[in-house]
Order: C-alpha cells, then structure tokens, then sequence
C-alpha cells in the first residue's frame, strides 16, 4: 500500500528496532539463537542488538564458525537464560535485493474510474514524493510524477530532502531515503500491477520509472541503484463468480474488471562517476 510505502511503515520493517537491521550486517554481525532451558526463543530487547527473535553479535573482523555459547559471551543474560552449547551462530547475510509490490487495489487511486482526466485519480508513484497520508499535496499525483520526470530528463535529479525543503517540512518524505539506507543492495525489484482499463495510467508509471535514482550510502564510495534497461510485462485474468456476472449492472466497475496488467521494473547497482 502506498500508505506503507510511503510513510513510516517500510521504514520500521526495514530499519526500525528489532528488524533487519541492514548497517548491523553491513558491518558484520553473528545472528545468534537464544534459548531458555525450555528450547523456546527469547527476545533480547535491551540486553543486546536484536534482529526478529535474534541476538546480534558484532563480529569485528572475527568471520570464522563459532558456536552461540562463544558469540554470546560477553552478552548480559537474565537468570535462567543461556544458549545450547552446541548451536552454531552465523554470519548474518546482507540485505542484496529487495522487491515491493503494488497490486491493483494498493494504490491511492485504484477506486477511480479509468476514464478520470483529473491528475489526483490517476495512478502516481514517486520515490522522493508522499507520507503516507492521502492528501493531494502529500502524494505524488501524476502531475507531480511527470513534472519530477521532466527535471530528471533535464539532469535535475530531485531528492526527498530537497522537496521537503522546499516545502519547509521536516519530514523526509518519500521511500527513496529507506533504499538509501541498504548498504549492501544490488537490486531493487518493484512489481506493480493494476487494472487492464487502466494499462496507460500504468505505462506513464513505468516510464517515469525508468529514469528513478536511488543513492545508496556507502563507505566512501558512492553508489546508487539505476535501472537497467528492461522491463517485464506480464497479464493475468480472474473468473467472476456466477452471482457477480448477474449483478453485473448494479456492481462498481471494478468489480466488473477480470484482466490485470503488470509491469516489473528492476534497478542495479552502479558506481557514480565524479
């Protein structure tokens, strides 16, 4: 959902306390099972770094097998917790690829009908623009996603910084900051699907897409995810129930749709030359 997207959400799924944690394995983390006599997973919470039900282990260079019981040493525990013996802890792996998806009915506009001409019921996606609320002014309408087109063909590439600037909030809108901050990734996979009435609305999508630039904050080097010249079209239908097709006449036009549309746009990673 663009609410999740846009917003706060994708960013405690991805950086917030207790998940992925992409700096921790970046720099080089143990991922280390906890467990209680009773052979049940404990949560860390303040004892150490934790990743879902994971105790996170800053390694220090050290990458060789260890055993949890050894990772764990210097972790303070509560009474009657300790790791099995002989469990093995594991490099965690880092965070290389990522793939969001917008199905047909995740989008702001998904509700209007195909022939709106207003550019707030148009489908919109911008990576710098929206906060997950649904006011016009807060999302990025197709109005808005063409105009930022039109500076990125122009070699202006706008940031979520910079609009929020402009804008004079201090809020860092837009999802591109939360890809900026995966060291590590190499691709980035967005899978959006709609209506196939609205099947130009999605094309406009798909070749403002093409011009998207994520920065990825590194260590020194600058890198940013660009994308890499295909684009993968795919279709698929649905049967109507019996009951629909009667009530065919009195249903939304949505519920009327059966054929999708679907575009996958995928971005790799690049060195930025100075």
């Amino acid at each position: 959902m663009p609410t999740e997207l846009e917003g706060q959400r994708l960013w405690h799924v991805i950086l917030g306390p207790g998940a992925w944690r992409p700096m921790d394995r970046h720099r080089g983390v143990y991922v280390s099972p906890l467990v209680t006599q009773s052979v049940s997973l404990i949560s860390l919470d303040e004892l150490s770094p934790r990743s879902f039900n994971f105790a996170l282990v800053y390694a220090d260079g050290d990458v060789t097998k260890r055993r949890a019981i050894d990772t764990l040493r210097d972790v303070p525990l509560r009474s009657g917790q300790s790791p099995i013996p002989d469990i093995r802890a594991i490099l965690a792996r880092p965070l290389t690829s990522l793939t969001l998806r917008l199905e047909h009915t995740d989008w702001w506009t998904w509700t209007d009908s195909p022939g709106a001409l207003h550019c707030t019921r148009q489908l919109g996606l911008d990576p710098t623009v929206g906060d997950g609320s649904a006011h016009n002014h807060a999302r990025p309408t197709s109005d808005l996603m063409l105009y930022l087109a039109h500076e990125r063909r122009a070699g202006r590439h706008p940031t979520a910084a910079k609009l929020a600037r402009q804008q004079g909030s201090k809020w860092q809108a837009g999802w591109a900051s939360v890809i900026g901050q995966l060291p590590d990734l190499k691709t980035l996979e967005l899978v959006l699907e709609t209506f196939a009435e609205k099947k130009n609305q999605l094309e406009n999508v798909v070749e403002c897409a093409k011009l998207w630039k994520f920065p990825i904050d590194g260590d020194g080097a600058a890198y940013e995810l660009v994308w890499d010249g295909q684009v993968e079209s795919t279709r698929w239908s649905r049967a109507h129930k019996d009951d629909v097709k009667d009530r065919m006449q009195r249903v939304l036009w949505y519920d009327k749709c059966s054929d999708f549309e679907v575009r996958v746009v995928r971005f790799t990673r690049k060195r930025v030359v100075a």
